[in-house]
């Protein structure tokens, strides 16, 4: 019986092939044990992190620097497989051609990992997403300079919890808006004199101290005369849902321009968001494209900083 004829294998196919796919170079080459090999680790990698993600250990620093390292760990044998398939074709120059090095086989595996991938990111596997803050509206909680790791795709299979904080866009859909979810639907939603009032209810607030960070960076921004920071006005509340967390505002005035307001009735499928810096947020109490945000428009969910001008707020939980 005649054996087929030996045929070249190109050293950056079998690269752009495991870094396109673990192992997939491998096979290429038809080094079978090392493609299962490489594919099952990045594999086991990948549930690793996703499991961190679905059982909620993303919610501790810990959790977030395990995560950390299983992203590190899968980044690291996508590179290792890319090179160690390029090493091996200049090696082994010619093979013998088998049914699975064929290009359609190659192909095939290909596709069934994207399939994988798209599910993977559809149950939410694919969770961190980072944001940078630009501008004040969430003092005192997020500071101008601010740095965060966030959990992509968080709304995607349910709806926030009232004082929740989000990720979502508007109108042309490139500009991410960063809110505390205050209204949910069919919640009434008013302002009268600067108090927050839900269905009717006024929100509990009380007066609080000023956070230290927040504190050093208002002193910061003072030193750097920084024009669109007012740092001498204001005070800083603790709001109190009854049916939500506690959290900090900060008010410059009860009469502002948008501290009294009509009520909004919030539709279904639609929530009201508020920023926490009161007087300084561009939220629901006058966006453009009106006051409710479509729940398809929400997006990620905050959890920690991962940096900041503050070095003492690395790491911060974000509530």
């Amino acid at each position: 019986m005649n054996q087929p004829d030996l045929v070249e294998r190109r050293p950056w196919v079998a690269g752009l092939l495991s870094l396109s796919f673990p192992g997939l170079g491998h096979l290429y080459l038809d080094k079978v044990k090392q493609a299962i090999a490489f594919a099952v680790i990045s594999e086991v990698s990948l549930i690793a992190y996703w499991l961190l993600i679905v059982n909620g250990l993303m919610e501790s620093l810990g959790g977030l620097i395990a995560a950390s390292g299983f992203l590190l760990v899968l980044v690291s044998i996508v590179i290792w497989a890319a090179v160690s398939a390029f090493r091996q074709a200049r090696i082994d120059i010619e093979i013998r051609p088998r049914w699975y090095t064929k290009w359609y086989a190659l192909l095939g595996v290909w596709l069934l990992g994207q399939a994988w991938g798209y599910w993977y990111e559809y149950m939410g596997g694919v969770t961190v997403a980072t944001y940078s803050i630009p501008a004040q509206s969430m003092h005192p909680n997020l500071l101008v300079g601010d740095y965060l790791v966030a959990e992509k795709n968080a709304f995607r299979s349910r709806l926030p919890k009232r004082g929740e904080i989000a990720v979502f866009k508007l109108g042309d859909g490139k500009t991410d808006y960063i809110k505390r979810v205050i209204g949910l639907p069919g919640d009434r939603v008013q302002l009268v004199d600067g108090r927050l009032r839900i269905n009717g209810k006024v929100v509990e607030r009380e007066k609080a101290d000023t956070p230290a960070d927040f504190d050093t960076w208002l002193g910061q921004q003072a030193q750097s005369g920084r024009p669109y920071v007012d740092t001498k006005s204001g005070g800083i509340y603790r709001e109190m849902l009854s049916d939500g967390p506690q959290y900090l505002v900060r008010e410059e005035t009860d009469q502002g321009h948008v501290d009294n307001t009509s009520e909004f009735k919030v539709p279904d499928v639609h929530f009201f968001v508020l920023g926490d810096n009161r007087d300084r947020s561009k939220d629901s109490r006058y966006f453009e494209d009106g006051p409710f945000v479509p729940v398809k428009n929400l997006r990620d969910r905050p959890i920690y900083l991962y940096w900041s001008e503050n070095l003492s707020r690395i790491g911060k939980s974000i509530r």
